[in-house]
């Protein structure tokens, strides 16, 4: 555990491990509670949090874990097959006798969702932030071994147990201290995005809004006054929303069916002969390519059939058709 905290300049890192008595499993609240009880025990901290961020590597395999996960997964998302909150946060309370309720929210995160794409193992993060993750066995197959049967590490090797369940933690925290300090460095706020490109996303906000440009004009949206029928209230009132402006709104279908992304494929089924195959791919080709989009002039779109007028510099899109040539198989 680590925290942020102005009026607690002197806190401290801590860490523990819970052992449930017997085969129950901890909620949510039990694990928070045996965590900020050992924070204020060992003296690393002297105040509870009210805003939490439970932090995972692959969250889908541990949060079930919990014997409220039925729960609290109505409060959390999925992106990417795994665990995380996205508009909501885990309210946990606390009742004290003295000071009577205290509310905590609760974020739930998932580092592998914020690693650059080459370093989502845990081990890769463990490299990144100098926290090397712990090695069971030198013999591979004896580490596979412990790996699937934990319960069999903690009976042979409990002090070996201990510091590969901590190492981990102490990985993720390590990996969430430097993402903290660089929102603040580069977007003046301490928090941790729910994914990585979260972060670009509001830089990007924050540099259009330095110079004077409407975030909406940028992607082709405008705000339009619209009428709903309140039921709670029993009669109808107006609101804002962002929609498409309708120069684009009309490209939407097949600018959607456009977006894609990369594909690979082999057209040869079965063994092929033998040689050397190369598989060509661009670093930054989608940012590269993107650079070259200027303002675009939403309003003034139009269809065309002269494929001269798509270059590449062009911002357009196209239904196309085509074959290969008769010599490739």
């Amino acid at each position: 555990c680590s925290i942020y905290d102005p009026g607690q300049p002197d806190a401290v890192e801590w860490s523990g491990i819970c052992y449930p008595e017997g085969n129950d499993r901890l909620s949510l609240a039990d694990l928070l509670t045996f965590a900020f009880h050992q924070g204020i025990a060992t003296g690393a901290v002297n105040k509870l949090p009210n805003k939490v961020y439970l932090a995972g590597h692959f969250t889908r395999a541990d949060f079930p874990a919990f014997k409220d996960f039925q729960t609290v997964s109505k409060l959390i998302g999925s992106v990417r097959a795994t665990f995380l909150s996205i508009d909501n946060h885990i309210p946990i309370q606390y009742w004290f006798p003295d000071d009577g309720p205290v509310k905590i929210e609760v974020v739930l995160r998932d580092t592998m969702l914020l690693t650059p794409a080459t370093s989502k193992s845990l081990r890769a993060l463990g490299d990144l932030v100098g926290v090397p993750k712990v090695v069971l066995d030198d013999d591979p197959v004896l580490e596979k071994h412990y790996k699937e049967n934990m319960d069999q590490l903690l009976a042979d090797r409990p002090e070996l147990f201990e510091d590969y369940a901590i190492t981990d933690a102490i990985i993720c925290v390590r990996y969430l201290d430097q993402l903290i300090r660089q929102c603040d460095d580069i977007l003046g706020w301490r928090k941790v995005p729910a994914t990585l490109t979260g972060i670009g996303v509001d830089l990007l906000m924050q540099t259009w809004k330095a110079a004077d440009l409407d975030p909406l004009e940028m992607i082709g949206k405008e705000e339009v006054v619209v009428s709903y029928f309140n039921k709670r209230l029993g009669r109808h009132e107006k609101r804002l929303v962002d929609v498409n402006i309708r120069e684009v709104d009309w490209h939407i279908p097949l600018a959607t069916e456009c977006y894609h992304g990369g594909r690979n494929e082999q057209f040869w089924f079965g063994p092929a002969f033998e040689d050397n195959w190369t598989d060509f791919d661009l670093t930054g080709a989608y940012p590269t390519a993107m650079a070259l989009i200027g303002m675009a002039d939403w309003r003034s779109a139009y269809v065309s059939l002269d494929l001269d007028q798509f270059t590449h510099r062009t911002l357009g899109i196209a239904n196309v058709e085509f074959e290969f040539p008769e010599h490739v198989k």
